[in-house]
Parts: C-alpha cells; structure tokens; sequence
C-alpha cells in the first residue's frame, strides 16, 4: 500500500527586472533593527540603512528630487496668492528664509531651500520623523532668522505626567541633562503617526513590520 503525500507548495518568489536585487543584495530580513529598542536607535539605524543599501538610497533619491522641487507661494487669510510685489517687509523676510534658510557661515556651509527640504524628505521616509530647530526668533514677529535641520535621534520628548508632548530634549543621555526646547521652536515633520509615543512611523521600520507578519504567517500555514 502507498500513501500519497501532496507536494508542499512553493512560496512565491520576487519576479521583474528587482527581483535579483531583492533576493541576492541586502534582503530586508537581514536589515533587522537588532538590538536597536529605543525610537533613536530605530531610526540612527534606518538613516544608516537609508544611506548605505543602494536600492533604499536610489529610492530616495526620487522622492526627494520631488519633494523639493516643489513650487510654492505664499498665501493671505482668505488662501489667495500674495503677488512677490505686494510683499510687506514681513513677508519678504519669510520668503528669503525659505529660500535660504542657513545664510549664516558661522554655522556651517549656508544651504538653499532645495538642500533642506531634499535632507526633510530623506529623513522623514525611513526614519518617520524630520525636525527643524526654528533659531534666532524675531521677538517681535517670531520669525526665526535660520531654519536648522537636526537629525530625529537626537532628540527625546518631554512630556507631562498624563504622557502630553510637552517639549523636546536634543542630546539627552543618562548623564547629560540635554538642551530643552519648546514646541515652538521646533517643527516636527512625522510621515505617519502612531498611537504611543511622540515620532513619526518611517518606512524602514514599516517594511520589517510587514516582513515579520508575512513570515509569521508563513510560519502558521506551514510554507
């Protein structure tokens, strides 16, 4: 007597013009976070993949051309346009910050709108989050003299005893208090937010998300 056994069926592989890439050139279940626990180390983590996986950078490299080849204008109350011409001292000063917002050598080499939102776009994607430290606040208007980008896992929130995002530490460690900041003077770019905690979800940590449940599921069916 013979028994029949059925043939296990066979997973599905990648097929296209990526599937080699995909399959032979940093899989992404080798792009773990590993040890990293913490929503800095997460995302230290995806911007070092981000910055050294060809495939994750050349991606990237789409989306922030994109991004910050964006065409703007500023507008009124009412969401008219404000024609260059009929500007108020005011709203020129803001025009030239967001067209350079780092004039000032003294910190660094100046950088243009372009550069920054191109650095906000291949930050935000894998990491989730993207800040911008408003610096050297006008008192009178609030408008910031230089708009500096610093990178998310630097910072940590600070928060109120219900959990409220109350402000920011920038470099706090276990021996180093930090340096606060108000929410205020910072704007926090999240490309998607999530139910705990304060950062953004970027799509590095996402993909793995993703990859973890497929191989769970595949795990449960038995493939």
């Amino acid at each position: 007597m013979s028994i029949y056994v059925p043939p296990r069926p066979v997973k599905a592989s990648p097929i296209g013009p990526g599937a080699g890439v995909l399959q032979t050139e940093f899989p992404l279940s080798i792009l773990g976070m590993g040890s990293a626990r913490t929503p800095q180390a997460k995302m230290q983590r995806a911007w070092n993949l981000a910055i050294s996986v060809p495939w994750i950078a050349a991606a990237e490299d789409v989306i922030a051309s994109r991004f910050s080849g964006v065409t703007w204008h500023l507008e009124d109350e009412n969401d008219e346009e404000i024609d260059p011409a009929d500007c108020t001292p005011d709203q020129k000063a803001a025009c030239d910050l967001i067209e350079y917002p780092q004039r000032d050598p003294s910190l660094g080499q100046p950088y243009t709108r372009t550069e920054l939102w191109s650095l906000i776009s291949r930050t935000m994607g894998p990491c989730g989050s993207a800040f911008v430290l408003m610096d050297r606040m006008e008192s009178y208007s609030g408008t910031p003299a230089i708009l500096q980008p610093i990178a998310p896992w630097r910072f940590t929130a600070q928060e109120d005893a219900q959990g409220n995002l109350i402000g920011w530490w920038v470099d706090k460690t276990a021996t180093n208090p930090g340096i606060a900041l108000r929410t205020d003077e910072v704007i926090h770019f999240a490309l998607k937010r999530a139910y705990k905690g304060h950062f953004g979800i970027g799509l590095v940590e996402s993909a793995l998300l993703k990859l973890e449940n497929s191989q769970g599921l595949d795990a449960h069916l038995g493939m």
